[in-house]
């Protein structure tokens, strides 16, 4: 009679299990106060390798939520993306089928991973509900590919973030140079934070800017990495910090590096900056690299600009404010002969980007380029090494009071930091994330040539200082 019992028992422990095998939005509601819901804030770059990390803790029955388009170059899942499943082992005391909810609000840059989640300030993040008209089934495979929603869902509610993410240290994003319009320092005392991967970023060029440029340096016009322009990292620094005047004949403009016989026009030429608003992990990069700020101790170095400014053909600096990095993208790729300027006359332009964003991806080409830096290539293949530089480390941090230390969203979001950005989930995301992202030195262990072959492609041997942006890039490993 006991072992009939027991078998009875673990039928109905199975049944339990398998009822609790899928977290569609009626099965989120219906968890009630049983489910257990984490909101992480600030940049997008690392989404994929959190969304990869977050499937480790799963069942076979992970879905994908993505917010709705909010149009013009937004694409559903630009803003905010979620995972549901349940737990396949226990986490601290959440016990193995425990339904877990994690929404990461990727909207509004590495500023809002940093002073609203020390603040505990709340701000609009994806609603999964049952809501008629809300959240859509689209109709994919569960457990499928974390790039592909099983729901799109158009509502959101303001909540604080326990967690974020930032491009750079919190120090950095809290320094005045980097806060967001209207917002103050944070007390960072309030947060656990620590680097978890090494993110690229590089300079960009719209499509007018990099064909003139091949043409100039005697290159072929295509887009093999053979054939990648070169521009000085002073003209950049330049650009971005007010040290051009546009092209008039003292030649500090566009025609320090394009000829008149390559462009009649070039004299006239508008340099148009295309930058990330104050409180973009990007932008942050973008002073520490090319205006040592706030490094070398001023806040006023980079050139500002506002939003809406429109792109121009000729003139002098022109500054194009984006507060994301597809405002940026679309700012680079309107200026393409067409759509501004014409092929005997085109506009030309510049932006910094994280280098997972690919304008040649299957998604759909962008007409804008990476180019050399220095001489310099954009690719992770050169990061490694530091071979190319400019390369910072992202960090992951959460607020102490509202995630206490020993408690299971501290172990879930530890679990989460130590895992998202090793070799074996930088393997598994998209291959343009992966260019613009390495494995830290400190996430995996011995030294890079004694990993395996397959695995050294995916792993960085130079490091700053963890937690310390303003340290040069050394080889580690």
């Amino acid at each position: 009679m006991m072992k009939f019992r027991l078998i009875a028992l673990a039928a109905g422990l199975v049944a339990a299990m398998g009822s609790a095998q899928a977290l569609t939005p009626a099965e989120i509601v219906a968890a009630g106060a049983n489910l257990k819901v984490i909101h992480m804030s600030g940049a997008s770059a690392q989404r994929l390798a959190i969304g990869s990390a977050f499937k480790d803790f799963c069942n076979a029955d992970n879905h994908v939520y993505f917010s709705k388009s909010t149009g013009g170059s937004n694409k559903d899942g630009d803003n905010h993306r979620a995972y549901a499943c349940t737990l396949k082992a226990a986490v601290g005391t959440w016990a193995v089928g425990t339904p877990v909810l994690f929404i990461k609000r990727d909207q509004g840059g590495s500023g809002l991973g940093v002073n609203q989640v020390a603040k505990q300030t709340p701000m609009a993040f994806m609603k999964i509900d049952n809501n008629a008209g809300n959240c859509v089934d689209k109709g994919v495979p569960v457990n499928g590919d974390i790039e592909t929603p099983n729901f799109v869902c158009q509502s959101t509610e303001n909540v604080a973030p326990k967690a974020g993410i930032s491009d750079v240290e919190p120090a950095i994003m809290n320094q005045t140079v980097n806060l967001e319009a209207g917002t103050s320092a944070a007390d960072l005392t309030k947060l656990d934070s620590a680097v978890f991967v090494a993110a690229n970023f590089g300079v960009a060029v719209n499509l007018n800017a990099y064909r003139k440029l091949q043409q100039e340096q005697g290159l072929t016009q295509d887009d093999a990495d053979a054939n990648i322009p070169s521009i000085p990292s002073t003209f950049v620094r330049g650009a971005l910090t007010g040290g051009l005047n546009g092209s008039a004949a003292a030649k500090r403009g566009w025609n320090m590096l394009i000829s008149a016989g390559t462009d009649a026009n070039i004299n006239g030429k508008a340099v148009n900056v295309c930058r990330r608003a104050n409180g973009s992990g990007t932008q942050a990069v973008s002073n520490m690299y090319f205006a040592n700020t706030p490094c070398g101790g001023s806040n006023g170095l980079t050139v500002t600009g506002s939003t809406g400014t429109p792109v121009s053909v000729t003139g002098s600096v022109n500054v194009i404010e984006s507060t994301g990095s597809g405002g940026v993208i679309s700012c680079l790729s309107d200026t393409t002969q067409g759509q501004l300027g014409t092929a005997a006359d085109p506009a030309y332009a510049l932006g910094v980007l994280s280098l997972e964003n690919n304008p040649l991806s299957s998604a759909g080409t962008k007409a804008y380029r990476f180019v050399k830096i220095d001489g310099k290539l954009p690719r992770r293949s050169a990061a490694q090494t530091g071979a190319y530089d400019f390369v910072y480390e992202a960090t992951m941090q959460w607020n102490k009071d509202a995630v206490p230390a020993g408690s299971p969203e501290a172990v879930f979001l530890g679990n989460m930091r130590s895992n998202a950005g090793k070799i074996a989930k930088i393997k598994l995301v998209d291959a343009d994330f992966q260019n613009g992202m390495m494995a830290t030195t400190v996430s995996y262990s011995g030294g890079w040539n004694a990993l395996p072959a397959a695995d050294k492609d995916y792993a960085s041997r130079v490091q700053r200082t963890a937690l310390n942006s303003c340290t040069p890039l050394k080889l580690a490993k």
